[in-house]
């Protein structure tokens, strides 16, 4: 049955969401510790971790058990190996310094899910357990940075502990999950500048990627637009449409086009072309945008993939 499953979402393609854990000095935490700390920090919150009773005794390799979902821990004296970090450092806009850090690293830690994802359920369910491990561990270890492999994001120091306070609080990890490659447009005909951004880990969960075209707003603006978008996308899963508006709140019109690739070579992307005019009669003073997709009874021409509820 996983394996039909598994063809059906093949788009999706199969993770296990591998985050590295980088360190200034070699360390580890028992299996324990961490299961207290994560059952701690979940509280009321639909989480709870349990030992799978696979250990090799010394404390350095396990896997516990999230919600039923098996997640490896393995501890390593020796620096985070260059291809696993360099991409994710070069691409980091929010840590410029991300690159001098991680050369200077002593030892790392190795958490992952062991079995495949197949759909948007199973994709959000790995992640989080990964992210709620990675970050109970963080809360112990000499922490110099973690890195999602999935999207090749990173973070500095015990940032992720920060992140699965959110995640638990139900705020899905973009700057983790979904970093973002900016790019310029044209100028417009007044010689504004225009930005344009592409993510970049959303594929496990809808898919597909995002793509939105240049248009004159800051890439902080941008920035937010595709943060809302991404955590409405992980909760509900793939429900854009394919040549129907993606709503925002304060009046944005968005048209969604399904492309094969993007500005990523053969990942297939969701084309967000935002109408310039929109722009300035949505900004009015104390309004954020928010981005959703639109309920509509028109039929669509395509959808891609399945909600699950």
């Amino acid at each position: 049955r996983l394996a039909a499953a598994a063809r059906r979402f093949g788009a999706f393609g199969m993770s296990h969401f591998t985050t590295y854990l980088a360190l200034t000095s070699p360390a580890s935490v028992m299996e324990g510790r961490v299961i207290e700390t994560l059952n701690a920090l979940a509280g009321e919150a639909p989480y709870r971790a349990e030992s799978k009773g696979l250990s090799d005794g010394d404390g350095k390799s396990y896997i516990l058990r999230i919600n039923g979902l098996g997640v490896s821990v393995t501890f390593v004296d020796g620096q985070l190996p260059l291809d696993a970090w360099e991409v994710a450092a070069k691409r980091s806009v929010s840590w410029p310094d991300a690159s001098d850090v991680m050369r200077f690293t002593r030892a790392h830690a190795v958490v992952s899910l062991v079995a495949d994802t197949y759909d948007h359920a199973t994709a959000v369910a790995g992640a989080s357990a990964v992210t709620l491990v990675a970050g109970a561990l963080a809360k112990h270890l000499p922490m110099a940075a973690s890195v999602f492999k999935e999207s090749n994001g990173i973070d500095e120091g015990d940032g992720i502990w920060h992140m699965a306070m959110a995640l638990v609080a139900g705020r899905f990890p973009d700057m983790l999950w979904m970093p973002l490659s900016h790019f310029t447009g044209a100028p417009m005909p007044d010689g504004a500048p225009t930005n344009g951004a592409s993510t970049h880990g959303l594929l496990p969960f809808i898919g597909r990627e995002l793509q939105l075209e240049p248009v004159p707003l800051l890439q902080a603006e941008i920035a937010k637009r595709l943060s809302s978008l991404f955590q409405h996308l992980v909760k509900n899963g793939p429900v854009i449409m394919d040549g129907q508006p993606v709503g925002i709140a304060n009046l944005e019109k968005t048209m969604a086009h399904f492309m094969p690739e993007g500005r990523t070579p053969s990942v297939p992307t969701i084309q967000l072309t935002l109408d310039v005019a929109s722009i300035a009669q949505s900004q009015s003073p104390g309004t954020e945008p928010v981005m959703e997709t639109p309920k509509t009874d028109a039929a669509p021409r395509a959808v891609f993939g399945k909600r699950v509820s």
